[in-house]
C-alpha cells in the first residue's frame, strides 16, 4: 500500500512539473505554401517567376524549400533549393511558356508539398502604359477616359479608404505605373512603381 502512494505521489509530481513546464510537447504544426508568381515578359525578353511562400507556423524554425519547375512545352528544368520560406529569395528569369510547378516545403518532420501551373505571357503595346500615354491622364478623368488613351483598364483595383487603385504593367520588366481613383475620377498618377 505504501509502495503505490509513492508511486502515485512521484506520477502526480511528475506531471505537475511537465505542466509547470508548459503542459506537454504540442504537435508540430503542418507547414503552408502558397503559389508561385509570375510576371509578364516584355516584347524580345524573358519574365520571371517568384518563388512560393512558405511559413512553419511556429515563426522560428526556418523553412526549408524545394522548387522546380518545368516548360511544358520544351521540357526544361530548372531547380532551386534554400531555407526561408519567403517570397522573392528565388525569382528566375523565364521565357514565355507555361510551367508545370512543384514546390516542397520541410519544418522539422513536417512537410508540405504542392504543384502549380502558371503562365509567361509576352507583353504587348496594348496590354502596357508607355510614358506618352502617361503623360496624357490627367486629375478629374474617368476610367474610361484612361482606358481610351492606354487601351485598358489596368490590373489589381484596390480599394482603401474611398479610393481605387489601378495597378498598369509597363514594358519593362518587374515596372508598373499606378492610378488612383476618388468617386470614379483620377486623384493621383505614379509612374515608376518598380522593385529592387
Amino acid at each position: 500500500m505504501f509502495g503505490r502512494r509513492v508511486v502515485l505521489l512521484v506520477v502526480l509530481a511528475m506531471l505537475a512539473g511537465v505542466l509547470a513546464l508548459g503542459g506537454p510537447a504540442q504537435a508540430e504544426s503542418r507547414p503552408t505554401l502558397g503559389p508561385p508568381s509570375a510576371f509578364d515578359a516584355p516584347i524580345g525578353q524573358r519574365g520571371g517567376a517568384m518563388n512560393p511562400a512558405a511559413s512553419c507556423g511556429d515563426g522560428v524554425e526556418p523553412a526549408r524549400m524545394r522548387w522546380s519547375m518545368k516548360n511544358v512545352k520544351t521540357g526544361r528544368k530548372v531547380r532551386f533549393g534554400w531555407f526561408d520560406g519567403y517570397p522573392g529569395m528565388r525569382f528566375p528569369r523565364l521565357k514565355v511558356g507555361t510551367y508545370a510547378s512543384f514546390a516542397v516545403v520541410k519544418c522539422g518532420s513536417s512537410r508540405t508539398a504542392r504543384r502549380d501551373r502558371f503562365t509567361i505571357h509576352q507583353k504587348t503595346r496594348r496590354s502596357t502604359i508607355s510614358r506618352a500615354e502617361f503623360t496624357r491622364i490627367k486629375d478629374g478623368m474617368t476610367l474610361r477616359q484612361v482606358r481610351a488613351i492606354v487601351g485598358n483598364r489596368g490590373v489589381w483595383p484596390f480599394t482603401y479608404d474611398g479610393t481605387t487603385s489601378r495597378t498598369f504593367h509597363q514594358m519593362r520588366f518587374w515596372a508598373w505605373s499606378i492610378i488612383r481613383f476618388k468617386n470614379g475620377r483620377v486623384v493621383d498618377t505614379w509612374w515608376n512603381v518598380g522593385h529592387d
